[in-house]
């Protein structure tokens, strides 16, 4: 369990440094030359609150169901007894892909951490711990590294 909370925590945060770095390259194609700008920080993060959600559901779901389920058909097979649909709700779909409440709370703590950074104006540029991040990494196939597919090569 302890490896997947940090997985978690490392998807969360390269998240974020992945889509915070990418709107500053619009918007100030020089940021990375100087410190970072607090107040325009602060107004990326305003401007994309309401779509934080969404964006990182789309991100982070198929990897959380890589993290939890043996196999992509697996894990399609338990999501049609569940009865999903493009109607499911995001907190919904991420409480089921984190398989565990333990898991669910630390994504849920560490997404508000990093949240809160930002509206106060905080990025961090790099993703900490960036070496055992991409060692730890499951994403070994086009099939998002489930771990059956994994054992097959």
């Amino acid at each position: 369990m302890e490896e997947k909370q940090e997985i978690l925590k490392d998807i969360i945060s390269g998240f974020y440094c992945g889509f915070i770095s990418g709107i500053l390259d619009k918007r100030k194609p020089a940021w990375r030359n100087n410190e970072n700008d607090a107040v325009l920080i602060k107004q990326i993060a305003s401007d994309y609150y309401e779509h934080f959600s969404v964006f990182f559901c789309n991100v982070s779901f198929p990897i959380l169901l890589s993290i939890n389920f043996d196999s992509y058909e697996a894990a399609m097979a338990d999501m049609n007894k569940h009865h999903f649909s493009n109607d499911t709700p995001v907190k919904l779909l991420l409480r089921y892909a984190c398989q565990s409440k333990e898991l669910y709370d630390v994504m849920i703590k560490t997404y508000q951490k990093e949240l809160t950074s930002l509206l106060e104006g905080r990025f961090l540029s790099e993703i900490e711990n960036k070496g055992k991040y991409f060692q730890r990494a499951y994403l070994e196939s086009h099939e998002f590294g489930f771990r059956a597919e994994s054992n097959k090569k």
